[in-house]
């Protein structure tokens, strides 16, 4: 398969997964926000399967229902997984429940597609971090798709974002992954100069002009860029966002 047919049919299937996350099903309870969630499966056989979070049982995540509910008895290895949202990480959950992306890795899925990072502050990017270093590949969901998601979620994100600011610095410190960190191995130049000025040029709020100290500042508040002696590096999440073709080589372990 070309690369530009590859690129038509992943985004066919983030389409639906956006458009499967707009069947989630709402949760009875007042304590927080609860996610719309989407996941479709592509297995290595070309079937496809679909589910959204509380599909079958209130409060069960997509994944869950998507790989156990549904596809318990299949054999799901090296398929491909689009998820609206980041799946959650070890330690998110109550202690007796297996974290979606341990059901991933368990189920031998080669690639998950990630619509957004959720923001819970249990989860922000550990989830997307363990799936990486289990030999997943991981890619983000076109910008201008992520929008929608965002769109879609805002209560959600509020509220954990909210919850998010009441962890302590010690917290998030320990929490921190390779994600918000420099890629010693990595250079400003393995960076797509286009992307960054077409997210520039749709974040009008900016109001950056490329490769000015400005740009630089807000892109390492941002986290898409640290330091390292002086020196600036791209982070794990801005090679995910911004790297050219061989953008993995850096992440994987």
């Amino acid at each position: 398969m070309s690369s530009k047919n590859q690129a038509d049919s992943s985004k066919e299937f983030m389409d639906l997964a956006i458009e499967t996350m707009l069947d989630s099903k709402p949760e009875n309870r007042t304590d927080k926000s609860c996610p719309l969630v989407g996941a479709v499966l592509v297995m290595a056989n070309g079937k496809v399967e679909k589910a959204c979070r509380g599909e079958l049982s209130e409060g069960d995540h997509a994944e869950y229902t998507l790989l156990e509910r549904k596809l318990g008895s299949d054999d799901l290895t090296s398929s491909v997984l689009y998820v609206t949202l980041e799946p959650c990480a070890p330690g998110a959950r109550s202690t007796h429940k297996t974290s979606c992306a341990e059901r991933i890795v368990n189920r031998r899925i080669a690639k998950v597609w990630v619509g957004i990072e959720d923001p819970d502050p249990l989860v922000d990017r550990r989830g997307m971090q363990y799936l990486l270093d289990h030999g997943v590949e991981v890619e983000l969901f076109d910008r201008e798709l992520q929008d929608s998601i965002r769109l879609a979620n805002m209560d959600f994100i509020k509220d954990a974002e909210e919850r998010a600011s009441k962890y302590d610095d010690k917290f998030l410190q320990e929490y921190m992954s390779q994600f918000e960190s420099p890629i010693l191995s990595a250079r400003l130049d393995d960076l797509d100069t286009e992307e960054m000025k077409e997210f520039i040029d749709h974040n009008e709020e900016f109001k950056l002009v490329y490769d000015s100290d400005e740009f630089y500042r807000v892109f390492s508040q941002l986290r898409y860029l640290a330091k390292k002696d002086s020196i600036l590096h791209p982070t794990g999440l801005g090679i995910l966002l911004f790297g050219r073709t061989h953008r993995f080589s850096f992440l994987m372990p």
